[in-house]
């Protein structure tokens, strides 16, 4: 058990509600960063590492799985003795007696830090991103290879007359418009092996139904 919960990076911890008297495994100790015998293993202690900006959900979820309501499953970060701060999901469950009384919480807690740092930077990615697309005075598209519309920006609302809502999850405006449509086609297939299209001068239909010639670059994704 130790070993598994070393290589998983998970660790146990008991509850002793009524002597507020807290067990932890080996592990636990090593996601807080503290020794067992500086340790005063009791809730407050343990309360101590919550980031204070997380404490009052960290409440709530417990007096929820103390009453029974709920099981415990919460995600928050806690702050180490040097000032490192973890990311960890804690996950618990009330023990009753006999009067229906909450005895203990057992539970788990495993350190996921790495996982929401990726998850923050992918998120602040995305963000920049959408940034760029909103602003790009150029039209942005993204096409499935099946050709339904998976992306279309702000500036190919302006240039092509479709708002994102009438074409996003449908085909391509023009995929069943002739002559369009052996273009697209063609486009779509040469994009689906791969293959980069680069400064296409041709000529697009709005909406309105008025001819455009565009100049347009495509790249597989």
């Amino acid at each position: 058990l130790v070993e598994a919960q070393r290589i998983t990076g998970l660790g146990s911890w008991q509850l002793d509600i009524e002597k507020n008297e807290l067990t932890w495994s080996d592990q636990v100790y090593k996601i807080f960063g503290v020794e067992e015998d500086t340790f005063a293993a009791t809730f407050e202690a343990f309360y101590s590492f919550v980031h204070p900006e997380d404490r009052d959900l960290l409440l709530e979820a417990q007096e929820l799985a103390v009453g029974g309501e709920a099981p415990l499953s919460i995600e928050h970060r806690i702050v180490r003795p040097d000032g490192d701060v973890r990311y960890v999901h804690e996950r618990a469950g009330a023990v009753f007696n006999d009067q229906d009384e909450p005895v203990k919480l057992i539970g788990t807690v495993h350190d996921i830090t790495i996982r929401k740092e990726f998850e923050l930077k992918l998120r602040e990615t995305n963000e920049r991103l959408q940034a760029i697309i909103q602003a790009s005075p150029v039209a942005i598209i993204v096409l499935r290879l099946d050709g339904t519309v998976a992306l279309w920006s702000p500036t190919a609302e302006k240039i092509f007359g479709w708002q994102a809502d009438e074409v996003l999850g449908t085909p391509y405006p023009l995929a069943q418009t002739e002559p369009f449509a052996l273009e697209f086609q063609a486009n779509l297939q040469q994009i689906a092996a791969g293959q980069y299209l680069g400064n296409l001068e041709t000529w697009r239909l709005t909406k309105a139904g008025e001819l455009i010639a565009v100049s347009m670059e495509a790249v597989p994704i």
